[in-house]
């Protein structure tokens, strides 16, 4: 629920901080680089988290999948 809450300002901070640091010549560019930080993050997040379920044995998956699902959580 807090990230819910806590998206539309973060979403929409690229274009205050461009206006701010950058002059008006560069604000596309920085509006536009700015812009991709959030999908990129996110496929770094699905790489990561794929790697670490890399290995995981049969035997013990159930466990596995709980210890690396709280070690994501929790770092």
């Amino acid at each position: 629920m807090w990230i819910s809450l806590a998206a539309p300002v973060f979403m929409s901070s690229n274009t205050l901080v461009c206006n701010k640091w950058f002059p008006t010549n560069e604000l596309a560019s920085a509006n536009a680089i700015s812009g991709l930080i959030l999908p990129f993050g996110s496929i770094i997040a699905f790489v990561m988290v794929g790697y670490d379920y890399v290995g995981l044995s049969e035997a013990s998956l159930s466990s596995d999948v709980i210890n690396a699902t709280n070690a994501i959580l929790w770092q």
